[in-house]
């Protein structure tokens, strides 16, 4: 029995999309019609072991550099960007935003 290229392709994005899903991370939300981002009203964000505001903003917005923006966000939470501690809770700013999946 042959298949056809959608019927393997819709298969391969279901694996690919229920082995993220297993990682932890939800590769459905969030996404839109500008290619996999969209506009999105801020939201949180808790600071686990090892994060820093560079890679924080990395995940959100794919830029790194823009971690002043989460910093600003937060200042009554941060005193010092290069000392953030696990528990945090931080204000991710609205923007064009794309939630990048963590590695445990």
């Amino acid at each position: 029995m042959r298949r056809s290229p959608s019927k393997i392709a819709a298969v391969l994005a279901t694996i690919a999309v229920v082995s993220a899903w297993a990682q932890g991370f939800d590769p459905v939300a969030g996404l839109g019609a500008a290619g996999g981002r969209s506009q999105v009203a801020a939201t949180t964000y808790t600071v686990r072991p090892g994060d820093t505001l560079y890679g924080i903003a990395l995940r959100f917005y794919g830029d790194g550099f823009k971690w002043p923006d989460i910093f600003q966000a937060n200042k009554d939470r941060i005193d010092n960007p290069d000392l953030i501690f696990p528990g945090q809770v931080f204000k991710i700013p609205q923007g064009q935003r794309e939630e990048l999946p963590v590695r445990e």
